[in-house]
């Protein structure tokens, strides 16, 4: 498993606190994401990934890997530039051929979504 963070913080999770077969990497995702390599579950919480660069994410799955994407229910106080970004992000995952994807409204809205 490999987390990659954005937070200096978080990289200093101390090697004895965590299973062996857990990677932290501290950079931009879409960049490490560019590296290579397929992952069986992701989490895309950060704006790269995510909000941009979407299609890379979705690449980097490995087959009947896991995509889980937070913030798919707009927020009453988004801007409209928001609202269309996540409104283009949330029928991108509906729709994709090669994903099959579930909406749930918990929290902020979460759509979970697997590669066929």
């Amino acid at each position: 498993m490999t987390t990659v963070e954005t937070i200096a913080r978080r990289q200093h999770w101390p090697r004895g606190d965590r299973p062996s077969f857990v990677s932290l990497r501290r950079g931009d995702a879409l960049g490490l994401l560019a590296e290579g390599g397929t992952y069986d579950l992701i989490f895309a919480d950060a704006p790269d990934g995510k909000w941009h660069g979407l299609d890379r994410t979705i690449a980097a799955l490995g087959p009947h890997g896991m995509l889980i994407l937070d913030d798919m229910t707009p927020m009453p106080g988004w801007p409209g530039a928001q609202r269309a970004r996540q409104s283009r992000i949330r029928q991108a995952l509906l729709t994709a051929p090669q994903l099959i994807s579930a909406e749930l409204g918990h929290g902020t809205g979460v759509i979970l979504s697997r590669r066929r």
